[in-house]
């Protein structure tokens, strides 16, 4: 009879193992502008602040694409993002996502080409192949944007090709493969100088938001997290963050601080309607548990 009971109290620890694991884990959300590695790496400090603060594991994930990254963010998959402005904004409209901070300063959207085959707009880049990260990120929004005040439309006057980092969008440009690549000035601090030296600006265009920390408001270590990221900016881990992701500081967010991604919604919202053209995710490390 003891025996039983063993064997029954042991059959009920392991069912609860999954509940367990889900509230000693937190899950860190980044938006893939780098490969997997590379997001792990410049992330770190930003990982190990969270477990010290709240005493909870927290794993590092992302998504092949911007469009499921959204995705996973708007299920609840992410216990706190590194995230757009505009797709923060989104969820914060949802009332799925409460934006805290943001990095400083903001992204400035560049075109490039080949230091070597320089050209002018318009005419320079018709017929040309033109390379982006995701057509969901501001910066090459802010592109296309202009390219279409100059007349310019996508597969109409040129090809438009998405590449996974920003640094595989300037490889695509180096060898050929494109003729030219948006980019940003984060974009840039990825390569060596060596390689930056045979890229020029073609235009280099206004800034848009910086990337934006938030919590999501159903998780259940909600306060603790916003706690943590309040005490982000004035944290050792801030520094070493900041040395990695090439940002300068992190400000805490006022309510209202985000309206100025909503000149961005419309076209996101068309965007994210469209067809999905990547199935599956992928994470940086285990899947969610919670």
């Amino acid at each position: 009879m003891r025996a039983r009971w063993l064997c029954l109290i042991a059959a009920g620890l392991l069912w609860l193992t999954p509940a367990v694991h889900a509230a000693r884990s937190l899950s860190l959300g980044i938006l893939p502008v780098h490969t997997v590695r590379v997001l792990v790496d410049r992330y770190e400090p930003l990982r190990r602040h969270l477990e010290a603060y709240t005493g909870l594991k927290v794993r590092i994930e992302t998504a092949p694409s911007f469009r499921l990254f959204h995705v996973r963010a708007q299920r609840g998959d992410f216990d706190v993002l590194v995230t757009p402005a505009h797709l923060a904004r989104l969820g914060e409209l949802a009332g799925t996502l409460r934006p805290v901070a943001q990095f400083q300063p903001d992204h400035a959207s560049i075109l490039i080409s080949r230091a070597d085959t320089p050209f002018s707009l318009p005419a320079g880049l018709k017929g040309r192949h033109l390379a982006v990260i995701d057509p969901l990120a501001m910066t090459v929004m802010v592109v296309l944007d202009h390219l279409a005040r100059l007349g310019l439309q996508p597969q109409r006057d040129y090809t438009l090709g998405t590449y996974r980092t920003h640094a595989s969008a300037i490889h695509a440009l180096l060898t050929g493969e494109a003729s030219a690549a948006v980019t940003t000035q984060h974009g840039l601090y990825q390569i060596p100088e060596d390689i930056r030296s045979k890229i020029r600006p073609v235009v280099h265009l206004h800034s848009v938001p910086a990337f934006v920390l938030a919590v999501d408001d159903r998780s259940s270590h909600r306060e603790r997290l916003l706690q943590a990221i309040a005490a982000l900016p004035h944290s050792a881990e801030a520094i070493d963050l900041l040395a990695r992701t090439g940002y300068t500081g992190i400000r805490m967010l006022r309510p209202d601080a985000l309206r100025a991604a909503d000149r961005y919604l419309p076209h996101t919202y068309q965007l994210l309607a469209e067809p999905a053209s990547q199935p599956g995710e992928l994470t940086a490390s285990e899947p969610p548990t919670r």
